[in-house]
């Protein structure tokens, strides 16, 4: 999965904007705006913290899914 997919999950199921995701990474806003357009190439430790939000928001997805 992309950093971009993960990025558009996370947006979709979790709670708060890009500057709170941005907080819950943490890096800049800006990064994450150019996670979303495809500019360049995030540092591991971003896509790292990346696959954590995403799991968190797979399980957000489940458990409004199953409600």
């Amino acid at each position: 999965m992309t950093p971009k997919e993960m990025l558009t999950d996370i947006s979709k199921y979790m709670p708060g904007d890009l500057g709170d995701i941005a907080m819950m990474v943490p890096c800049h806003v800006q990064t994450l705006y150019n996670i979303n357009m495809e500019k360049g190439k995030p540092r591991q430790i971003i896509v790292n913290k990346l696959q954590e939000l995403h799991g968190k928001a797979m399980e957000i997805k489940e458990i409004t899914e199953n409600a």
